[in-house]
């Protein structure tokens, strides 16, 4: 569940790409922030092959890249192709776990704000605990803005 791009504001835009792999900013350099996410939404943790041209029908690489071409579009993985062919025609596509989870952080937090116009705190914390498949307390340490710390047996 990826926002749109263009409505990524600039604060958030640059602590997502402040905290992506140098790879990744390589990818969002090439083919934007929005194509980028979303290639490391669905492809994260995997290789991607690429090419410098569309394959022909019928062989295992024309299945690769409509694979891509679904998710990023024919031109970005052309794109791609011609960056990274020459350095063995596929690429480590990172997760950017840091990264995407910022994101939606931020995403939970605006959804938060504007569903306290309609209902209460713990409606507003239920409903995003559904639609983000997470806990209550889970969205309510996000939005209250409390980070997990581990209990080091010391008395504060």
């Amino acid at each position: 569940m990826l926002p749109d791009p263009d409505q990524i504001d600039d604060e958030s835009r640059a602590l997502i790409v402040s905290l992506l792999p140098a790879v990744a900013t390589e990818i969002v350099e090439i083919n934007g922030l929005g194509p980028a996410l979303a290639l490391f939404n669905a492809f994260g943790g995997t290789e991607a092959y690429l090419y410098k041209s569309i394959p022909p029908l019928g062989c295992v690489g024309a299945a690769r890249f409509a694979d891509l071409a679904a998710v990023i579009g024919e031109a970005n993985v052309l794109r791609l192709g011609n960056t990274y062919v020459s350095e063995g025609g596929h690429l480590y596509v990172p997760r950017c776990l840091a990264a995407m989870n910022a994101l939606k952080r931020r995403q939970i937090i605006a959804e938060y704000d504007a569903l306290l116009k309609t209902c209460s705190t713990r409606d507003a914390a239920n409903t995003l605990a559904r639609r983000y498949r997470a806990s209550n307390r889970q969205i309510e340490k996000i939005v209250n803005g409390k980070r997990k710390t581990r209990f080091t047996g010391a008395n504060p």
